[in-house]
């Protein structure tokens, strides 16, 4: 056999693979559409939710003491660290005391003697008493030892003030703390020259507790007054509300306490309503001058609906949730929005508890498309975060009135707060 293939036989063997080719071209592939996006949706979660007024502040000692010397000396000893915790009555400082143990000593000796001299002048003023009923001397010399006496008793009294003055002195070379709490660094040295009244020996500030100073805006105040006359139709009745508050790194607001003051009116040039609260600080972690995040109970919702807020989203017509209806199509629905409740969000209406809302997957899903839901379950936020917390064995929370017009009196504040049974009360049935 040749194996030279002669061009016809190719033209052939062309032609049929071409038919070949083009039958195949001549069949078509039918659509098949994309499945549905799945997403996963629950049911919003329903329980009791405190609403809360938020604030920023900043907190301040209790008490802050500036120690100045009451007299002038020679800085003799120091008798603390700087930074160290003193009680009141500690001593810091020691001036030199010898000048002033002398000058005791002087105004001792003088007071002996004035007392010398008023001994003489009684006796003296008897001796001439007898001589005068004997017509020996005459009523003037009487009335000179009279005089004489009187003086000499008025100089004891004012040697004995120059004692007193003297002992004084010598007690003020020690430089006590007024107060518990932390004293700062010494701003003198040992031997300089501290003058009386004027030179700067070191700061003391009170730790426990602490104060916390806040804004409250005009809305809130009136908000809050309003609320109080509807519940016991006194506009000056003041229930006792707990605070609570949150440095900037705290997750929640691990430290309660109360407000034991407000201004007598509110501020015209910026609108708000400066409140104190108080807030035992006995290990004296929280520092004065701290930035804090500060709430205060405002009402209960006892059926919230609570939805995760990564789910909401925000347009130009305000806050949305998406849902799935029955036919498994997305439905967008607006909402009013409340507190947030840690991760979660309250929604106060546009919403009910039968919605499945999309959680995971809204980018996914678009309104009036369908969908493929999977049902999830949500976890419920922590008690804390939905409600007062209760006070920890061997701990309790003081009474509060944040933006109270009239003010209660506050109890006594130590290492722990009091809260007394009206707070409890309050809180569950809201301001």
């Amino acid at each position: 056999m040749s194996l030279v293939t002669s061009p016809a036989k190719l033209l052939c063997l062309g032609s049929a693979l071409l038919a070949v080719v083009v039958s195949g071209c001549e069949k078509t592939n039918a659509f098949v559409p994309s499945p549905p996006p799945e997403v996963q949706v629950a049911k919003p979660l329903k329980q009791a939710v405190t609403q809360y007024w938020d604030f920023t502040g900043s907190t301040a000692s209790v008490d802050t003491v500036q120690l100045k010397a009451r007299v002038t000396g020679y800085l003799h000893q120091v008798h603390f660290k700087d930074g160290a915790t003193v009680k009141a009555g500690d001593l810091l400082f020691t001036i030199e005391q010898d000048p002033f143990r002398i000058a005791l000593d002087q105004a001792q000796a003088n007071h002996r003697k004035a007392e010398a001299a008023y001994a003489l002048s009684v006796a003296d003023l008897a001796r001439v008493e007898t001589l005068v009923k004997k017509n020996v001397t005459t009523e003037a010399d009487l009335d000179s030892k009279i005089a004489e006496r009187d003086s000499n008793k008025a100089q004891i009294e004012a040697e004995k003030a120059a004692v007193d003055r003297a002992q004084l002195d010598l007690r003020y070379t020690e430089i006590r703390s007024p107060i518990n709490g932390r004293v700062g660094r010494r701003m003198v040295d040992v031997g300089n020259l501290v003058l009386a009244q004027e030179t700067l020996l070191t700061t003391v500030e009170a730790y426990d507790p602490v104060y916390a100073y806040f804004n409250v805006s005009e809305r809130d105040l009136l908000e809050f007054r309003d609320e109080r006359v509807k519940k016991s139709q006194e506009p000056d009745h003041s229930e006792p509300v707990p605070l609570q508050m949150g440095l900037l790194t705290d997750k929640g607001y691990p430290y309660a306490g109360f407000s034991d003051y407000s201004d007598p009116g509110v501020d015209a040039s910026t609108g708000t309503y400066l409140v104190r609260g108080t807030f035992p600080n006995p290990d004296g972690a929280i520092l004065p001058g701290l930035f804090v995040r500060i709430r205060a109970p405002h009402k209960v919702m006892p059926n919230a609906l609570l939805i995760p807020d990564v789910a909401l989203g925000s347009d130009q017509e305000g806050k949305f949730l998406l849902t799935v209806g029955m036919d498994n199509k997305v439905e967008r629905k607006s909402v009013s929005i409340g507190t947030k409740v840690g991760e979660m969000r309250v929604i106060e209406s546009g919403l009910s508890a039968d919605d499945s809302v999309i959680i995971v997957g809204l980018q996914r899903a678009q309104p009036g498309s369908p969908v493929q839901p999977k049902v999830i379950e949500l976890t419920a936020p922590a008690a804390e975060l939905t409600g007062w917390p209760a006070p920890e064995a061997g701990t309790a929370q003081g009474p509060a009135g944040t933006t109270s017009i009239s003010q209660p009196q506050p109890p006594v504040v130590q290492s722990q707060a009091i809260i007394p049974e009206k707070a409890v009360e309050a809180v569950s049935s809201g301001i």
